[in-house]
Parts: structure tokens; sequence; C-alpha cells
């Protein structure tokens, strides 16, 4: 795992740690069509919905876990923003 130190000026040293290496971030960027992503809730189903608050939205869900959250009244997780809608991106 990729990892930096930075010194404080009280002289105590710190390790932030980066999620993920740049490389796999650029391969995100140059995802094509095919390659939707998966939902962020079960993980096995693409995220072909999003879910709308205000004039923004996330696509992060599948149609099914889309409607559980909104039928367990959750917020988006992905910005834990409260939703208005559920919208299915083509």
């Amino acid at each position: 795992m990729l990892g930096h130190f930075l010194k404080n000026t009280n002289g105590f040293s710190n390790q932030y740690r980066l999620r993920s290496p740049p490389a796999q971030l650029h391969r995100r960027a140059e995802s094509t069509d095919e390659d939707e992503g998966s939902c962020v809730v079960c993980l096995a189903a693409p995220a072909t919905v999003a879910l709308v608050h205000g004039s923004t939205g996330h696509r992060c869900c599948c149609p099914d876990c889309a409607q559980q959250l909104r039928a367990a009244k959750q917020a988006c997780p992905m910005c834990r923003q409260p939703f208005d809608q559920i919208l299915q991106v083509f």
C-alpha cells in the first residue's frame, strides 16, 4: 500500500495511506460503457440507477437496492444526503 510521511510542526510524524494507487484511479477514469461499476450496496449488480438530491445525483445503485433504500428512508450511500427520486440511467 502506498503511503507517505508528514512531519508536523510539533515534531511528530503521521503516516497517511492512500486507499488506491494512482494507476487504479486512471483506469477508473478510462472505463467504458460496458464497465458501469457495481452497486455500492450489494456489490453484485451493475449501478444503473442514480439517486437524485436537489439538482445533482449519484449513479451508485442497482434498481433493487435503490428501492430498498427508499423504503427504509435511507440517505444516498455516496454523500449521505436525503434523495428525492430514483432515476434509471441508460
